[in-house]
Formats: C-alpha cells, sequence, structure tokens
C-alpha cells in the first residue's frame, strides 16, 4: 500500500493548508495522473506567497509546487513526479507505446496552416480533415 500525499496551488483565499485545488496547471496534470492510474493518495493544497506553512517549508526549502510524497521520499516538478510515478508504479503506467508516438502529431500544424492560409477552400483543409480522420481511426481501434 503507498503512502502517497500530493501537494499542489490553492485556490485563493482558501487558507494554507487547503482541500480546495488552485488554477496551476502543473498541479493539475499531477491530479490528473494520479486520478489516472488509480492510485490512493491524499491531496493538500498550500496557498502561494511567503506564508506557507512551517511544516511544509521543513520538507520543501524552496516552497514550489507541485510536490508529491511517497513515504520519505519529496519529489517535486511535475515532470519528475510523473517520471517517479512511471517508475515506481510501473503496472499503472499511461507511458504512451512507442508505435503510437506519433499518433496525432500533425493536426495542430495541419490546422494552424490551414487557418493562416485564409482560405476556406485551401488544400490544408483536406490534409485537416485526413488527419482528423486518421487519428479517429486510430482511437477506434486502440481504445
Amino acid at each position: 500500500m503507498s503512502d502517497l500525499e500530493f501537494f499542489g496551488k490553492a485556490a485563493p483565499g482558501t487558507g494554507s493548508p487547503s482541500k480546495e485545488r488552485g488554477d496551476c496547471p502543473f498541479t493539475q496534470r499531477v491530479f490528473l495522473e494520479l486520478e489516472e492510474l488509480g492510485l490512493p493518495y491524499t491531496a493538500t493544497y498550500i496557498q502561494e506567497g511567503p506564508n506557507k506553512p512551517h511544516w511544509f517549508m521543513v520538507k520543501n526549502p524552496s516552497g514550489l509546487m507541485p510536490v508529491l510524497r511517497d513515504g520519505e521520499t519529496w519529489i517535486q516538478d511535475s515532470d519528475k513526479i510523473t517520471e517517479y510515478l512511471d517508475k515506481h508504479y510501473a503496472g499503472n503506467t499511461l507511458k504512451i507505446p512507442v508505435e503510437f508516438r506519433d499518433v496525432g502529431d500533425k493536426i495542430f500544424p495541419i490546422f494552424t496552416k490551414w487557418l493562416q492560409s485564409k482560405d476556406p477552400g485551401s488544400p490544408c483543409r483536406d490534409e485537416f480533415v485526413e488527419e482528423l480522420v486518421g487519428f479517429d481511426c486510430h482511437l477506434q481501434n486502440h481504445c
């Protein structure tokens, strides 16, 4: 059984510590990963600014968030936290298989190219639709 505690940015004005999650995208990322992995954890949210709780600053002197505590191990930074979760809770990994890494990677660039052309009938539109159809096909076959 894991002893995971997640610390992230609190919603403004909710106190510190708080049970209300703030709007930090890095906090949201780790929260989503923990939820998707189905790992049991406790969430504690800390107000931004100079008045962070002393006990938090003792364990996390920089005061930066998000932070994950797994037993006695403290990990800071959303990239490092998600890597840690993938490594230590591998049975539940969210990593994309190598063969699927390029799926959908052309959608946004082609969409941007079409928008920049300012021509509704541009050939970029057809490329965009083709990419969306391919992505949809992938999802139908692999999800």
